[in-house]
């Protein structure tokens, strides 16, 4: 998150505020000027794999654009992992995906423009399934997005913290298995939360509503759970397109475990993300299902919680990503943890994203979604006393994060991807 970030933010919210009409019919030309700021070279890119997948599908249809859109994945994942992010394209992951899924559910070409490139979701993501446009008036979606932007930006600065000191953590390669993992997945979890509440609030400005992506991750009870609340976009386009195409040809336990092991690829091709999606396959096959996890909430409790704990090892797995084999294996396990060289303030912020781990979005976000998505109807007094609050806190949150990081320093993990 730089300062330009901010800037394009601002002027976003000005221009929808008086102009909201011009913000809503060019939604697409929008995206490509401020993608042609930040990046040139691959919005050429984006622009030319469009142009393929448009024409595949017109004279070949869907499967052979499918194809298409694997085989160009596959390929950059494979010259990441071989030269290095030199061969990055950034934002193809959710580009590609976004708009094969718009094409197969023939959306009119200025949706699928506009909705394919909205800027956000091509640097981070999420997966973008159809057009949702609001109804609601425009003050109330430029005030609501701007506490969600204020929201989205203190994760992300908490993120930028937790990610600092993860390195230090593997920096010797003598790591605890538990506590680095759980570290690493809170670094993630508010990086790409925070980001996915920035690109929402994107949205809103311009006057169309995405997945809000993680919904209290930390309240599965099993590993179906988990994934409705993690990466819900990705999640969804595994289970509506990968999953019932592998099922065709599989049986049911081993079209799940390819998902996940797909996934796995699709992030990257080290030996980190492999043992990460192995990992959570083998949680998808053994763990008990839901019909088994009912009952107090005693025991709904113990089990999310017996689940979190056992995924930090995955977790630590994927911090790790591109790492080799052969490095997995030379590294040291130890039950130390350095405290001191984290620091008091990294650990209060890792122990925050902890708490928005096991926030529901009802709650977390009520006060700003409800004045969205009802359509400018009364919503009660709920929001009458909060809105005028998230007046103060916009500027007081957006200040501590410049104040914090010079010029808005933090970086989208998920732009690897």
């Amino acid at each position: 998150m730089t300062l330009l970030d901010f800037q394009i933010f601002m002027s976003l919210s000005i221009l929808t505020l008086f102009f909201e009409d011009i913000a809503r019919r060019h939604a697409f030309f929008i995206s490509c000027i401020i993608l042609l700021l930040i990046i040139p070279r691959d919005l050429i890119v984006l622009l030319g794999f469009m142009f393929l997948l448009m024409q595949v599908y017109k004279f070949f249809g869907d499967k052979w654009m499918w194809i298409i859109a694997a085989a160009i994945l596959l390929v950059e994942k494979s010259g990441i992992y071989v030269y290095g992010d030199n061969f990055k394209i950034s934002g193809l992951s959710f580009f590609i995906i976004t708009a094969s899924i718009l094409l197969s559910k023939q959306v009119v070409t200025h949706d699928l423009l506009r909705l394919s490139f909205f800027f956000p979701h091509v640097l981070a993501g999420p997966v973008i399934f159809e057009k949702k446009d609001l109804q609601s008036p425009r003050e109330n979606r430029v005030i609501s997005a701007m506490l969600l932007y204020a929201l989205g930006l203190f994760l992300l600065e908490i993120s930028t913290i937790l990610t600092n000191r993860f390195e230090i953590l593997v920096g010797d390669n003598n790591v605890n298995i538990l506590f680095d993992g759980w570290w690493y997945l809170m670094t993630l979890y508010s990086n790409f939360f925070g980001y996915s509440l920035v690109a929402l609030a994107y949205a809103w400005l311009i006057g169309f509503n995405i997945s809000y992506n993680f919904n209290a991750p930390g309240l599965a009870v099993h590993p179906s759970d988990f994934w409705r609340r993690w990466h819900m976009s990705l999640s969804a386009f595994m289970r509506t397109y990968l999953f019932p195409f592998l099922r065709h040809y599989s049986p049911v336990k081993i079209a799940i475990a390819l998902t996940l092991i797909i996934s796995g690829f699709w992030h990257g091709l080290g030996a980190g993300y492999l043992i990460w999606s192995i990992l959570f396959a083998l949680f998808a096959l053994v763990w008990p299902r839901s019909s088994t996890i009912s009952g107090s909430k005693i025991y709904r409790s113990a089990s999310a919680a017996l689940f979190l704990i056992s995924t930090f090892p995955a977790w630590l797995l994927f911090g790790l990503g591109n790492i080799s084999l052969s490095n997995i294996l030379s590294l040291s396990i130890s039950n130390s943890i350095l405290l001191d060289e984290l620091g008091l303030k990294a650990l209060a912020y890792a122990f925050i994203a902890t708490a928005f781990y096991f926030i529901p979005l009802r709650i977390l976000l009520a006060p700003v979604a409800r004045s969205v998505l009802s359509h400018g109807k009364e919503v009660g007094y709920l929001e009458l006393i909060l809105r005028p609050i998230s007046y103060v806190a916009i500027p007081i949150i957006t200040g501590i994060i410049i104040s914090e990081s010079i010029g808005m320093s933090a970086e989208f993990i998920y732009e690897q991807f």
